[in-house]
């Protein structure tokens, strides 16, 4: 149903409600638009069928009809007032849909750009991406999303590259801009009342400056003008209709620069994998995290984990640990090498085992040593000394071979000869 809240403006919403006489909304970089709208519906009005439930605000200008926030209701209070209820409304963008589920993703493939990442990974969630390619660039190194949300993944390229995004709020899908939104010039604000507030780098140096503004003219954010001597853009805009007035309230910035945060990705991230490509000592690894799909192939250097300059570099179908020692999940290197017969137990260090080809192998245990070539083996311990083998054994030396022991066994299912020549 449609209620016209003045000559201009009109609320579109799913429900019956009786009137609005107050809303607030904000769109900025970074969060999701929110909209706080108060008015009155029946009492019989059932609240929980009421979340998830469409809300529109139009301005009609020039007989065309603009979209000035498209949402959808998140929460609600109501309070009884005689044989009404006034309703308080909690409406998000449609991006918040990216902001549910957190999931763990690779992207390994260095030819691609942050924009073109955040396309993917938006758009698994169902949304689409507009991107500024004035800002883009590509990835130097793979790109990690570990137990993020969409949302929060992209956020997070973004303000490593110094720009932004920006919540989608006309057409109520999840889509957003990854980048400053491109807009138009427009006519200036009037110059006799604003806030000014200069922007500093944490070593001092002035980084730019920034208006608040009041104004009933409607401008979107990405819109730019010449305002107090400056060149400068639109980033923030809040919209507040009260006592049937709808007043715009405006942030201005000559320029755009938002910092990387890390603080929800720790450094110390292991991730485990397996060796697809071994490059001199460096391999890829096809991650856990990415189910079987292909994140690209991207050469992690190995190191190993044992402090010993004899090392062995992974095979491929070895389980190898991607370990990341900065917090931006950039220097990444392969540390680990796990048997496959071990993965899963506890880790005990005090004995350690390599996998070879073809069911080869090497034990360094606590209480033995054992070493496997084809259908030969042979086992050490502090108590005895045990070699086997499927094919002939045969000892040979150029002087002479002694066998001293209190007893000495030999057995074989067929025959034994001993000769000395």
């Amino acid at each position: 149903m449609r209620i016209k809240l003045s000559s201009n403006l009109l609320l579109d919403i799913e429900f019956p409600m009786l009137g609005c006489d107050y809303f607030q909304f904000i769109w900025k970089s970074g969060c999701h638009a929110s909209l706080k709208l108060e008015g009155y519906i029946n009492r019989n009005t059932n609240l929980e069928k009421i979340v998830n439930s469409k809300v529109m605000i139009l301005l009609s200008q020039e007989e065309k009809e603009q979209i000035l926030f498209h949402g959808y209701v998140v929460n609600s209070d109501k309070i009884i007032v005689g044989k009404t209820e006034r309703v308080i409304l909690y409406v998000l963008s449609a991006t918040y849909q990216l902001d549910c589920q957190a999931v763990s993703r690779s992207y390994q493939d260095v030819d691609k750009t942050y924009g073109e990442i955040v396309r993917l990974a938006v758009q698994r969630e169902g949304g689409l991406v507009i991107r500024n390619k004035k800002t883009d660039r590509k990835i130097t190194s793979p790109v990690i999303q570990y137990e993020e949300t969409a949302w929060k993944f992209v956020k997070r390229l973004a303000y490593e590259l110094g720009t932004c995004i920006f919540p989608d709020i006309e057409t109520g899908e999840p889509n957003l801009w990854f980048g400053m939104r491109s807009g138009k010039r427009v006519s200036s604000f009037s110059e006799t009342d604003y806030l000014a507030h200069i922007c500093h780098h944490s070593s001092g140096e002035p980084a730019g400056i920034s208006f608040r503004v009041v104004s009933n003219a409607n401008y979107k954010i990405g819109d730019y003008m010449e305002y107090a001597g400056q060149e400068v853009i639109i980033t923030e805009k809040e919209a507040r209709y009260e006592k049937g007035e709808l007043i715009f309230n405006y942030l201005l910035e000559d320029q755009v620069l938002r910092k990387a945060d890390y603080s929800n990705y720790p450094a110390g991230l292991g991730l485990w994998g397996t060796v697809k490509e071994i490059k001199n000592e460096s391999v890829s690894v096809a991650l856990d995290i990415d189910q079987g799909e292909d994140s690209g192939s991207y050469f992690y250097p190995w190191y190993s984990d044992a402090g010993n300059v004899l090392y062995a570099v992974p095979e491929v179908g070895a389980r190898v640990l991607l370990y990341f020692n900065s917090a931006d999940g950039k220097d990444g290197t392969v540390i680990h090498c796990m048997n496959k017969e071990l993965e899963g137990r506890e880790r005990y260090y005090k004995s350690r085992s390599m996998d070879l080809k073809e069911g080869n192998y090497v034990n360094l245990f606590e209480n033995d040593i054992s070493i496997s070539r084809e259908e030969h083996n042979l086992r050490l311990s502090d108590s005895s000394v045990l070699l086997g083998t499927s094919k002939k054994l045969k000892i040979t030396a150029e002087r002479k071979i002694k066998l001293q022991a209190l007893r000495i066994i030999l057995s074989t299912p067929d025959e034994l000869n001993i000769c000395q020549e």
